[in-house]
């Protein structure tokens, strides 16, 4: 019979009865401990499309150029060895140029170890490392650390005198991992972030007044104060109040609010700005 070739690496693959095969065989064994010693691994090019497929029976490696909006789907992921013993665990690479000019969707499937979807470069390539250990039920990626920041744009805020008031924040500026809601002023730790570390900032800008005392607190889940901030104003000129605070493994869904306080004896405002640097409130986690 004719000799014929394994399907990946091309190794000799004579028919059993075959005199020569003691011969191929050692030849290929040269060939085997090269590839256990410098392994290469297969690639492959995806068909981009509004459903773009990472067909595990073909690769390792995709590669692919986002040309329109694609929600990623995976096929034949591989759930035992061939002898049905252990299920394996199986690594895929995503090679993507150009992977932020339209958006991607990943299956719910994958979870992002860092709390949020990698930010993929709009132009130039981007690459993705997934894992799976079961059969592809679930796939791990790095991904990028969620972070966002809300702000007061172009309007003050009117703050009575002596009250407890939430800072209002008009508009969102940058949402990485959906963190952050205008409708309610509220920094939320996502789903997928709460073991990591946070750091929360927040600044207002007070209105001109030398009088009474500012206060700036951050509060927790609507009832407990985590952070606290106070200054006595001595010249009458707008003046900045900052406040940051370090939150340790937080639960997924706590969220965090910017209250001020001011004792002036009337009311006072807090500057907007549609550079985002006077009233805002942001954070980032950092590990």
């Amino acid at each position: 019979m004719a000799t014929t070739f394994t399907p990946n690496y091309g190794f000799d693959l004579p028919a059993v009865s075959d005199t020569g095969w003691g011969g191929i065989r050692n030849q290929n064994m040269t060939d085997v401990d090269g590839e256990l010693f410098a392994p290469r691994i297969g690639q492959s090019a995806l068909a981009w499309g509004a459903t773009t497929t990472v067909n595990l029976a073909s690769a390792r490696v995709f590669t692919g150029t986002n040309s329109q909006i694609s929600t990623i789907a995976f096929s034949n992921v591989p759930a035992t060895f061939p002898n049905g013993a252990v299920v394996p665990v199986v690594r895929l690479w995503l090679v993507l140029t150009n992977a932020g000019a339209f958006a991607i969707t990943f299956p719910a499937s994958v979870t992002w170890l860092k709390g949020a979807a990698p930010i993929f470069r709009a132009s130039g390539v981007s690459i993705v490392e997934l894992v799976t250990r079961d059969g592809g039920t679930t796939w791990y990626g790095e991904g990028t650390f969620p972070r966002a920041r809300l702000f007061r744009d172009t309007t003050d805020q009117s703050i009575t005198t002596a009250t407890d008031t939430v800072v209002d924040l008009q508009t969102e500026q940058f949402d990485v991992g959906g963190c952050t809601d205008p409708a309610t002023d509220r920094f939320t730790i996502p789903a997928g972030g709460d073991a990591g570390v946070w750091l929360l900032h927040g600044q207002v800008r007070w209105e001109a007044n030398a009088t009474g005392t500012r206060r700036l607190w951050i509060r927790k889940n609507g009832t407990t104060i985590v952070a606290e901030a106070a200054m006595a104003p001595t010249s009458a000129t707008d003046h900045d109040q900052e406040i940051s605070f370090l939150v340790n493994a937080p639960l997924a869904s706590d969220y965090f609010e910017l209250l001020c306080r001011q004792t002036s004896g009337g009311n006072l405002a807090l500057r907007g700005s549609t550079v985002a640097a006077y009233t805002f409130f942001e954070g980032t986690r950092i590990a």
